[in-house]
């Protein structure tokens, strides 16, 4: 009677250690996810699979650390990779060929200059039938990812490449305790010629890591950087094109405060007029510039022949 009463309690406890361990084994596994997701700084770019890498079972969700000219002969039908690793060629002014010709500036009047209510940003577009440029060459197109660190290039509705800034996202002179504040993101993106034209910044003092709020030109043909431009240039919430002309502003909170003009062909500043406040857009329409910063709306009179 013993030995069975024994033998029923050794099974139980058997039983009850299982579940034990089964539910220890869970707990650490959760445990071990929220880990690696805390650890984890910078974001994964996840492209789509294709019909071909389905039936292949080849998997799509790789970046291909290629450099800013690199391909991959992943895809049978094209010589172009699915995704590119964009090189940052560096933190400071940079151009692959540098030219002597510079773009002349726009020359900018100032017709109107008035307060605005701060939150009434939807009014000032309706008022002045302004909507947020579409920069894109015909059939080109581009999207930024939710990460905001790679752009999808789409042509006549296919998306040809993804193409990963992760390498722009933190500059080598940031003050450790603000960390969390300094990850530059992809705020703006636009194709042009051929082109590849983003912004790239982030939303803090300019102290807490100096090097940002750049323009970047990156060639469509081999995903090389043709320029870059010098710091502290655009962290507008968007730019806009005028013939050879790039608009866009930087400032902020006891910064000082400027509309830029960039040279679309060298990525060097050709002009800049000062704003009372830091721009957040910047919209041509009929010869006007409509620009609206944080308190103040402005309209510039633009001049210059063969702007498109």
């Amino acid at each position: 009677m013993k030995r069975w009463m024994i033998a029923i309690g050794c099974m139980i406890i058997a039983l009850a250690a299982g579940i034990g361990f089964a539910v220890a084994g869970r707990g650490k596994t959760a445990g071990i996810e929220e880990a690696g997701t805390e650890q984890e700084q910078t974001p994964v770019v996840e492209v789509q699979e294709t019909a071909g890498a389905e039936e292949s079972g080849a998997g799509r969700n790789q970046t291909q650390d290629v450099g800013s000219a690199g391909r991959s002969g992943e895809n049978p039908e094209s010589d172009k990779p699915e995704t590119v690793r964009v090189e940052n060629p560096s933190w400071d002014y940079y151009m692959e060929v540098p030219e002597e010709a510079e773009t002349e500036p726009l020359e900018l009047a100032v017709l109107e200059e008035t307060k605005n209510e701060i939150t009434d940003e939807e009014k000032w577009f309706a008022e002045n039938g302004l909507e947020l440029p579409d920069l894109n060459d015909e059939g080109y197109s581009c999207q930024i990812h939710e990460s905001r660190t790679a752009v999808d290039i789409i042509r006549n509705g296919e998306t040809e490449v993804t193409l990963d800034f992760s390498d722009y996202q933190y500059a080598d002179d940031f003050l450790p305790e603000e960390r969390e504040f300094i990850d530059q993101e992809i705020h703006s993106a636009a194709v042009r010629e051929g082109i590849l034209y983003l912004s790239t910044f982030h939303y803090t003092y300019a102290e807490s890591s100096p090097h940002t709020a750049y323009i970047t030109a990156v060639s469509l043909e081999d995903y090389r950087v043709l320029w870059k431009t010098e710091p502290l240039t655009c962290n507008s919430l968007n730019f806009e094109m005028a013939g050879d002309v790039i608009l866009c502003g930087y400032g902020f909170t006891a910064e000082d405060d400027y509309l830029y003009q960039v040279d679309r062909k060298t990525g060097k500043r050709i002009g800049q007029t000062p704003l009372a406040s830091m721009a957040d857009y910047i919209i041509y329409k009929d010869g006007k510039l409509f620009v609206r910063t944080y308190h103040t709306d402005y309209i510039f009179q633009v001049t210059q022949r063969h702007v498109g």
